[in-house]
């Protein structure tokens, strides 16, 4: 009906109508040296293919983010100079690729666009603001997971080449973060409980030596903390590990950061209880009777293993910055998506529950958007203030060629 499709689009054109306004063609912190800067050795001079792919190869942080300069040079290519604001529209927009994989999921799963709403009001809103604003985070910490789901979407598919398709957009995902690499063992495991032998080959063989490449001499920066610092007190590591299942939940800046541990903790150690119960179950019922995954199942069963691996990967990596450095903002898409995925297990594990449930569909809609509202409220002023923050470099550069930020 008419009210299901509009209940879908609206927060998305909400979303873009906001992003369109605040995004600025103004370059912060790491897209001097991690986009102007090879941007300019690619501009300045004819380079060799090798060359070219050099430049858009070389490290950045502790990955490598070829995607994003790419993206970059064919706008460079194509309108003659780098319009940031256009880079961080087409970022943000890769997001509606996943709406597309969820039509078809409920599609498969007989339900109304209504039941995809939910989804639209928790993704599309300005809970992450600044991996929308800054430059270069759409095409990283955004689209390494848009392009990891469509990757796993193909992966479990039934023709011959979905498993090309799928190697295709593994690659694109590595390519865009390190957090690519995490659809190894997601696939390797999902494939294997199904005893698909010649697909986890193929699969682990190829994604294997691509990711073999994109790690040879790759290092980690000098400030960022070691290993084992990270692990030295497993008690942090563990509380943060829990806590980032629930972030979703997140009161915001304006609350105690004790009060936010706390809710966020509970929130989250709730969620693992509920998914690893449910998640172990079925996948061991499905190596135990040799059965085989649906593709809405594959999907799913995915995405949790993908974004609750790259929840370890970040504290294994950032446990010893302390409970602070999961709650920065351009990481909500991460929770977003996990608080997607536990909606779409929900569905998929009691369909006929859910549909002769009268209160189910209603409540998740007004607690949706409800969740939308409040994030527009709860991150507004900040939003507003990273935009002019921009402003004012692009203002003091002009003026005094200083940047302020």
């Amino acid at each position: 009906s008419y009210v299901e499709y509009s209940l879908v689009i609206i927060p998305i054109i909400l979303f873009f109508t906001t992003v369109n306004y605040m995004a600025v063609n103004v370059p912060f912190q790491d897209d001097f040296d991690g986009l102007l800067e090879p941007m300019l050795s690619l501009k300045v001079k004819d380079n060799s293919f090798t060359e070219i792919w050099n430049i858009l190869f070389t490290q950045d942080d502790e990955r490598r983010i070829v995607i994003n300069r790419l993206v970059s040079f064919s706008l460079l290519k194509l309108f003659g100079d780098l319009d940031l604001k256009k880079q961080i529209i087409a970022g943000s927009s890769t997001i509606l690729i996943c709406v597309g994989l969820f039509i078809k999921w409920f599609k498969n799963q007989n339900l109304s666009w209504a039941y995809l709403a939910p989804i639209t009001f928790i993704i599309f809103n300005i809970q992450y603001f600044d991996a929308i604003l800054w430059s270069m985070i759409p095409f990283q910490h955004i689209g390494v997971y848009v392009w990891a789901i469509v990757s796993l979407y193909f992966l479990n598919g039934s023709k011959s080449y979905h498993l090309g398709i799928s190697l295709l957009f593994a690659i694109i995902s590595l390519f865009s973060d390190v957090s690519g690499v995490l659809l190894l063992p997601v696939g390797f495991f999902l494939l294997g409980i199904q005893r698909k032998w010649k697909e986890l080959t193929i699969w682990a063989a190829i994604f294997g030596l691509v990711a073999g490449y994109y790690f040879h001499d790759l290092t980690v920066p000098a400030y960022r903390p070691s290993i084992s610092s990270n692990i030295a007190h497993p008690s942090t590591l563990i509380s943060m590990y829990i806590a980032m299942h629930g972030l979703w939940l997140d009161p915001g800046n304006g609350v105690n950061m004790n009060i936010r541990v706390t809710v966020t903790f509970i929130a989250g150690l709730l969620s693992i209880v509920f998914i690893a119960r449910t998640y172990f179950i079925k996948t061991y019922s499905i190596w135990k009777n040799h059965q085989k995954l649906t593709q809405n199942e594959f999907l799913t069963f995915g995405g949790i293993g993908l974004i609750a691996s790259a929840f370890f990967m970040f504290v294994i990596n950032r446990s010893a910055e302390g409970f602070e450095a999961i709650f920065i903002t351009r990481y909500h898409f991460l929770y977003a998506l996990w608080a997607v995925f536990c909606y779409l297990l929900i569905i998929q594990e009691n369909p006929i529950n859910i549909l002769k449930n009268k209160f189910f569909l209603p409540a998740t809609l007004i607690l949706s958007i409800s969740y939308c509202i409040f994030s527009y409220f709860l991150h507004w002023q900040d939003m507003d203030y990273f935009r002019k923050m921009l402003l004012t470099d692009s203002y003091e550069w002009r003026n005094n060629k200083i940047i302020p930020s």
